[in-house]
């Protein structure tokens, strides 16, 4: 049982982004001595519970008990979900980027096609520019969801990671690719199957809400501070503006571990959630105010109607 939680601690230890504080160094000593007493693998697992949230913070850092065992909440289940292109008006395009997470390269791939492929089937008519919906998008793998918006992501930094150190890795869009920069390595991540940036100068109306989480906010991020784009919710979004990191541990269980802070392209940080350009009101019945307020904004401001 030791040699487990030592090694849970450990991996806390040094990859966690609060695991410098002293709430950390407690929950570290308190977990250490539960396992001097514990009998079996599952009495460590309440300890190791309270110490993941203080190494990583309590809003996206988890401690997933084992398959089967009581109480446990299994991570979400990869996915079929794709962006969906449609047109909002004869002029106004729109994508739906849906949660994504699956770590099948065959299947991230088929996701970034159907988004990147479908903005480029619909970039004549796009006259008047583009709808990109994240309102559903409560997270998953960043990085497909990047690779399947690429046509409509300027080239250069769009996104970055700051670790507990102050260092930042980097995410940006290199030609039709979405690479990570890290430790003075480039690493490609997500490769686009049709020109990239090849719409980044339309306007871009952004929708996000509350469960707008996780990865779906590094994708909102992503789109904050370029040129013609502007967002619209009715309210923040969940908050997860963090990149996790995980370990398997022997039995199953799995450590979700908060290790940086995301930044958008102009450094800014977002812990509490990320505010929309345009507030809106909330969706009534045959009513939805966030995307007539996306459609009066690019109508507004259409170069090409």
């Amino acid at each position: 049982m030791r040699e487990y939680v030592e090694s849970a601690l450990d991996f806390m230890d040094e990859n966690g982004l609060y695991a410098t504080r002293r709430k950390w160094k407690e929950a570290r000593a308190l977990a250490s001595v539960s396992a001097s007493s514990a009998e079996t693998i599952a009495e460590t697992h309440s300890p190791l519970m309270r110490a993941v949230s203080a190494a990583g913070g309590r809003a996206h850092s988890r401690f997933v008990l084992p398959p089967g065992q009581l109480g446990s909440v299994q991570l979400p289940p990869t996915g079929e979900n794709r962006p969906v292109v449609s047109f909002a008006t004869g002029s106004i395009a729109a994508i739906d980027v849906p949660w994504f997470s699956s770590s099948d390269t065959r299947e991230g791939q088929s996701y970034i096609d159907a988004g990147a492929r479908g903005i480029s089937d619909a970039e004549t008519r796009a006259r008047c520019g583009w709808i990109v919906d994240l309102r559903g998008n409560g997270g998953g793998n960043s990085f497909p969801m990047l690779g399947a918006v690429t046509p409509l992501l300027s080239q250069g930094t769009v996104l970055s990671f700051i670790r507990r150190n102050g260092k930042s890795e980097v995410v940006r869009i290199d030609g039709s690719a979405v690479t990570y920069e890290s430790d003075g390595s480039t690493e490609t991540l997500a490769t686009s199957p049709v020109t990239g940036s090849s719409q980044a100068g339309r306007n871009i109306a952004v929708l996000q809400g509350p469960e707008t989480a996780s990865a779906g906010e590094s994708t909102l991020l992503a789109f904050r501070g370029q040129s013609g784009v502007r967002t619209f919710g009715e309210t923040t979004t969940a908050g997860f503006a963090t990149g996790n990191t995980l370990k398997t541990m022997s039995d199953g269980a799995v450590i979700v571990l908060t290790e940086a802070r995301m930044a958008d392209r102009t450094g800014l940080t977002y812990p509490d959630g990320i505010d929309p350009d345009q507030q809106t009101g909330a969706a009534a019945l045959g009513e939805d105010p966030t995307w007539a307020g996306a459609i009066d904004w690019l109508n507004a401001n259409c170069e090409h109607p």
